[in-house]
């Protein structure tokens, strides 16, 4: 369009700046004016009916991609997929795009659907999650009911033990034990050691599966007695990395502890009985957490 247009300027420049030119030359040149004109007429015609044509494909288009029956079918495929949000929102889409067809009557009905399905995963979930907590604190109930009691009357302070705790410090044992003061609670762990001979011990390393864990009392931690035999006891507040240490005890296939002195040391396994108790003291040590 813009080289025809081009062509007239030219045209009229030639008509204008040409004085002597003849008439024939003249009429020639109006004529192939009128020409261009004409086509020019023409190709903006062809221009429009090729927009409209355009216009008419996109549309073509539009259906082919987004007509009722090709949304719903998407829609139907992500509700057999199981991802209902997106079904539901695609539902939506088709139910806008094209309100009264009968594909849109089908999608409020499948949307109602995927709502009740919502509502009944939604209920599920809540009862299983109380399923749940109804199971922990039954749980944590009976660990508490393994528990024995120790009351300090003068302190108001209860003690809580395992069960299967010793009483004396005359039993080789590692156990976990808690107080309670009025709203408070805390955890203790005590390490004890019986024998016939001192070791004077300093530190105690543990090999718990393929881990090494070791733990320094302070001196004023350690404990020592005798009779006929020696006990080395170590009473301690465990730290968040020793109760760390210690959960990985309860699940571990074989853990070693090694009480170890100045010059000499001895080995024992932890066993079942004891990952036992501790895991008890710890279920308890929550409920306890909890009721406050």
């Amino acid at each position: 369009m813009k080289r025809m247009t081009t062509l007239l300027c030219v045209s009229f420049l030639l008509l204008s700046g040409c004085s002597s030119i003849s008439q024939s030359s003249y009429d020639d040149m109006v004529s192939t004016n009128e020409n261009l004109t004409a086509k020019v007429r023409n190709l903006q015609q062809e221009n429009t009916q090729l927009k409209g044509t355009v216009n008419d494909l996109k549309k073509e288009i539009d259906e082919i991609k987004n007509g009722a029956d090709r949304m719903l079918a998407g829609a139907k495929d992500s509700l057999t997929r199981g991802a209902l949000g997106n079904a539901k929102n695609k539902l939506n889409a088709l139910m806008k795009k094209h309100p009264g067809s009968k594909e849109a009557g089908i999608a409020k009905t499948l949307i109602s659907q995927i709502e009740e399905k919502e509502r009944k995963k939604i209920e599920a979930e809540q009862l299983e999650k109380k399923r749940k907590q109804a199971a922990e604190e039954k749980r944590l109930a009976q660990a508490l009911s393994k528990m024995r009691k120790s009351v300090d009357e003068v302190k108001s302070i209860t003690w809580y033990y395992d069960k299967t705790s010793p009483y004396y410090a005359n039993e080789n044992n590692f156990f976990l034990y808690i107080g309670k003061e009025a709203n408070s609670s805390w955890l203790r762990l005590r390490i004890q050691y019986e024998a016939e001979n001192w070791l004077f011990i300093e530190k105690y390393t543990l090999k718990v599966d393929d881990m090494t864990y070791t733990i320094y009392p302070n001196s004023d931690e350690i404990i020592r007695d005798n009779n006929t035999r020696i006990w080395e006891w170590a009473d301690v507040s465990p730290s968040e990395s020793d109760i760390s240490m210690i959960r990985a005890i309860i699940k571990s296939k074989k853990t070693i502890i090694r009480h170890e002195g100045n010059t000499y040391y001895d080995d024992r396994t932890i066993t079942k009985k004891e990952k036992a108790a501790l895991q008890n003291v710890l279920d308890a040590y929550e409920a306890l957490q909890k009721r406050k």
